[in-house]
């Protein structure tokens, strides 16, 4: 494995295993679960936990599993087990996921994922634009995607989803057979009142080119008294293109005249290559060429200018690791809430019924530190509670009173 994976791997992360598929979608539920089950005896990064108390969770775990009467109790069943594991990136995926999608989308070109789906990964699935969390029972969108059909429809971080054209919601399969036709998506904005319906337009995506698009979209600058400020939201890190993007809207782009930053990093992916802080060291040079004619023509890819780092909860991975790097080296502000703590080396198998997993190989230090079921926390701990938030986004608003106090402080 290169340097360059390598750092992949372990800021995502990216493994290498894979079995081929069968072609029946449904498979042998005690045979799949003998492949998840060996490939986390052979692969998990915790081999005394693995040699001492695996074996135990194995068999209490395989007959609910064989005994499911459909792939929905047959992942809850794997899952139930794998939580018991304490690990992040650990979770088994089927096609009703969205994250199932996005991690093939991820490693697309991996050759184990390239050869379990006979060259062709499924690389689109239906999607609103959104990112959804389940409590007690109830599914809210935590997250949606600038530009998405969601936010088009008017969909707000905090709403309960209640049904879609009358059908209890889910994420993917309550879309299918739904794309490019309007459907009609009752929500909850208050726990109090009645569901409010509104009318959406599912869309079959590339979950990469998504991410990318929403990322695109989320670009604007915000007026802050006489400050303008540039906001960006990077939903996920996982390729150089969305650091790229991130480098043409600072430089080239819609945020190139602004007087400082947020960097919104929550939710998502991780994948971030610590590196991408070099985009604010303010040490390196700056270079000009004065041409013959007297022009002088200056090249600066440094943003030199005040930023705010926005993470919450849901930041985990490589993201966690750029937090961690920002506060360290007082870039800017952290402010929001503590990130995750899912900070280990992950890696993708698919079964022979298609579902993936995605298990923790390897664990993870940062400068030493032990991120894993710790965290960054924030400069600034701002909260934001997930359920009927109705839109509102404290943090960012404090990110922009920080900003707008630096910017009196130097005046």
């Amino acid at each position: 494995m290169n340097a360059s994976i390598l750092k992949i791997a372990v800021a995502l992360g990216w493994g290498l295993a894979a079995f081929a598929p069968a072609a029946s979608a449904a498979g042998d539920r005690e045979r799949v679960f003998a492949e998840i089950a060996d490939a986390v005896a052979g692969h998990y990064c915790d081999a005394p936990f693995i040699r001492d108390e695996f074996p135990a969770l194995r068999r209490k775990y395989e007959p609910e599993a064989a005994a499911a009467a459909d792939q929905a109790q047959f992942a809850e069943a794997v899952n139930a087990m794998l939580a018991e594991l304490g690990s992040s990136h650990t979770h088994y995926y089927t096609p009703d996921d969205a994250a199932y999608y996005q991690l093939i989308s991820i490693f697309r070109d991996h050759p184990a994922i390239r050869s379990a789906f006979n060259g062709v990964p499924p690389l689109r699935y239906p999607s609103l634009g959104l990112e959804t969390e389940t409590r007690a029972g109830r599914t809210f969108a935590a997250a949606v995607f600038a530009g998405g059909p969601a936010a088009a429809a008017g969909v707000l971080r905090g709403d309960e989803l209640l049904t879609l054209d009358g059908e209890p919601f889910a994420p993917v399969s309550s879309l299918r057979g739904r794309v490019d036709r309007t459907a009609r998506l009752a929500v909850r904005r208050r726990a109090d009142a009645p569901p409010i319906v509104l009318e959406v337009v599912p869309r079959l995506v590339d979950p990469k080119e998504e991410a990318l698009a929403a990322e695109r979209a989320s670009e604007q600058t915000l007026a802050a008294g006489d400050l303008r400020v540039g906001y960006v939201h990077v939903l996920s890190y996982a390729g150089e293109e969305f650091q790229e993007e991130l480098k043409r809207a600072l430089f080239d782009g819609p945020l190139a005249q602004a007087d400082a930053l947020i960097l919104d990093v929550r939710d998502g992916w991780g994948g971030a290559d610590p590196e991408y802080l070099n985009l604010f060291n303010r040490q390196v040079p700056v270079l000009s060429t004065i041409e013959r004619d007297g022009e002088i023509r200056t090249y600066d890819p440094q943003w030199r200018k005040p930023v705010v780092l926005l993470v919450n909860g849901r930041v985990r991975s490589g993201k966690e690791i750029l937090a961690y790097g920002f506060k360290k080296h007082g870039i800017g502000a952290v402010i929001g809430e503590r990130t995750a703590g899912a900070v280990r080396a992950g890696a993708p198998f698919v079964f022979s019924d298609g579902t993936l997993l995605y298990l923790a190989v390897g664990d993870v230090r940062v400068d030493g530190e032990k991120l894993e079921g710790n965290g960054v926390e924030p400069d600034v701990v701002v909260p934001m509670p997930l359920e009927y938030g109705e839109g509102r986004d404290p943090q960012r608003a404090a990110a922009l009173a920080h900003l707008q106090a630096l910017r009196r402080e130097d005046q």
